[in-house]
């Protein structure tokens, strides 16, 4: 994983809102984690990779919490009646980040769910 970042952050002519290796992080997690809801586009923020997920949020950022992150969801307030989830992942020697919004009445009962945000 740290081949493949150092490559697209080397990319020549990247600019800094442009998709951040999407297709190759995302054959990467195929490869080394079957199963997991991959993110619809990932982008470089706050010095790592960070995958939207828009699909079956609540379980794709469980999901990915589980397999690549200590367990737990951070969650704060999106707008009227949303959440913004998030899932700080550390597996593979890279921070890497995937969030998603839900209805507020999704995160109620979620377990190891952190009110706030770490970045």
């Amino acid at each position: 994983m740290a081949s493949l970042i150092k490559a697209e952050t080397n990319r020549p002519g990247r600019e800094a809102g442009d998709e951040f290796a999407t297709h190759q992080l995302n054959d990467f997690f195929t490869r080394e984690c079957p199963g997991l809801p991959l993110p619809w586009a990932w982008h470089w923020v706050y010095g790592c990779p960070r995958g939207r997920l828009t699909v079956m949020v609540r379980y794709a950022v469980a999901e990915w919490a589980e397999t690549c992150g200590d367990g737990s969801i951070e969650a704060e307030p999106a707008g009227p009646g949303e959440t913004k989830l998030q899932a700080d992942c550390l597996k593979f020697g890279q921070r890497f980040t995937v969030w998603g919004y839900v209805p507020d009445a999704e995160v109620q009962g979620m377990p190891k769910l952190v009110r706030g945000w770490s970045m």
